[in-house]
């Protein structure tokens, strides 16, 4: 009985290196697949600056996009507004003035200031002030004349690509969700002219947002419709970010220096 005890405690000291060897090889592996990945991420990085070609982009075509605050220019969609706005014209079309905290005035000026850093005339940047579409995530917005305001733009400009938030409007405000919605009404009726593109900014997990250009493997993996920003161009995204002082929390420094949408926009193209 003593020795088979022995035996039980032998078994058991054994049981536990050999655990701990199993968790520290799990662990070790572990880091260095996360160091490899971090490894590719940087190299494919600096190799698509220099190789990297978007050759589905148009030339000398009008570019319009359709958002709901000012900030959502340079927040979310600045690597595509400034790789498109190399050799288009680019127009926006923001449906509230910011004014949740009583603002609206103020980030109208704030809109012009980041556009005009991103190449945007301010002559092509239209803010809506209209009690219809309130800056409130809790009011629901009247979509039909939110699309007479649309199709007044969309007959002014006549894009040939509209870019907007998806159906999860990348941070789930019911205001961007509410620009998915109205544009895709619009494009099943048929409201906008035939040769036009409807992309939709593609909404991520939470991780993958804040890993800033480490997205990138999977980005080019998931989508067709791919803008990755240069550093020069994510610093002046991060610039365009400046000039909405009102807007400029602790948290927005963080905003602009960890998400991957200062870096990489993937859209998915609407179809009927």
């Amino acid at each position: 009985m003593v020795l088979r005890h022995m035996q039980m405690r032998t078994k058991q000291k054994m049981a536990a290196p050999m655990e701990e060897i199993v968790e520290f090889h799990s662990f070790y592996y572990l880091k260095l697949l996360l160091l490899l990945y971090i490894t590719i991420s940087c190299i494919l990085y600096i190799s698509v600056q220099f190789v990297y070609q978007n050759k589905r982009i148009p030339h000398n075509q009008n570019i319009l996009l359709i958002t709901a605050h000012p900030d959502d220019e340079c927040m979310f969609f600045a690597p595509s507004l400034l790789e498109l706005g190399t050799v288009n014209s680019l127009s926006v079309v923001c449906v509230t003035t910011g004014n949740y905290y009583g603002q609206g005035e103020v980030r109208k000026k704030e809109i012009l200031k980041s556009c005009e850093v991103l190449g945007i005339c301010k002559h092509d940047v239209h803010v809506l002030d209209d009690s219809s579409f309130p800056d409130d995530p809790k009011v629901e917005w009247d979509l039909l004349k939110l699309q007479q305001e649309i199709q007044s733009f969309v007959s002014q400009y006549k894009p040939s690509i509209i870019l907007t938030f998806d159906h999860g409007g990348v941070s789930g405000h019911p205001n961007h969700k509410a620009m998915s919605q109205v544009v895709r009404i619009m494009y099943a009726e048929k409201k906008f002219p035939n040769s036009t593109v409807v992309l939709e900014l593609d909404s991520v997990s939470l991780l993958r947002k804040y890993i800033s250009f480490l997205d990138l493997p999977m980005s080019l993996h998931s989508s067709h419709w791919t803008f990755i920003s240069s550093l020069p161009s994510v610093f002046r995204a991060q610039k365009a970010m400046r000039a909405h002082c009102s807007q400029l929390e602790w948290f927005r420094y963080l905003y602009i220096v960890f998400s991957r949408y200062m870096f990489i926009n993937t859209f998915t193209e609407v179809k009927v």
